[in-house]
């Protein structure tokens, strides 16, 4: 967050440095074009981060999105949609997880690797499990203590490993 705010700030400081380098008087023409440049460089940084979200929904294709919406694949569509919201869910659970443990037992969240196991019942996806390995200064931490923190945390069994 803190990049993007660096880059929306050092753009705006361009933008203004070129609106203000624009010659003025008879060339309002010019100015404005300038702006209307300028406009949409801060309109496509600002936007930036919906692509973000695109990419990690594995990308969007309108074209399929229209083919399927008409009825014909529209089951199909929504599987694998679901699905990508599923895989980025738990791609961001990992993450989430291996923060908390990371800030929780003081370690880096690089030395912490997080894979969850699911169960299908009744059409709903549970999580079942959690396995984590340690690695670097990670394996100096307890890890019956990891086990018992994710155990209370997710309600599932944990299994934790060195190496």
């Amino acid at each position: 967050m803190q990049a993007y705010l660096i880059r929306i700030l050092t753009l705006s400081c361009l933008c203004g440095l070129a609106e203000q380098l624009t010659p003025a008087g008879e060339r309002e023409g010019l100015r404005r074009s300038v702006r209307l440049l300028t406009a949409l460089c801060l309109l496509s940084l600002a936007v930036s981060p919906l692509w973000q979200v695109r990419d990690a929904l594995g990308g969007w294709d309108p074209a399929a999105w229209a083919r399927t919406s008409e009825g014909d694949g529209q089951a199909a569509y929504e599987a694998r949609m679901a699905e990508k919201w599923q895989t980025a869910a738990e791609g961001q659970l990992c993450e989430e997880l291996c923060a908390h443990l990371a800030e929780r037992f003081d370690v880096a969240a690089e030395d912490l690797s997080v894979t969850l196991s699911w169960t299908e019942e009744a059409g709903a996806r549970q999580l079942s499990g959690v396995w984590i390995a340690l690695r670097g200064g990670a394996v100096l931490r307890d890890p019956r203590a990891i086990e018992e923190t994710v155990e209370a945390l997710l309600s599932c069994p944990c299994t934790v490993s060195v190496g």
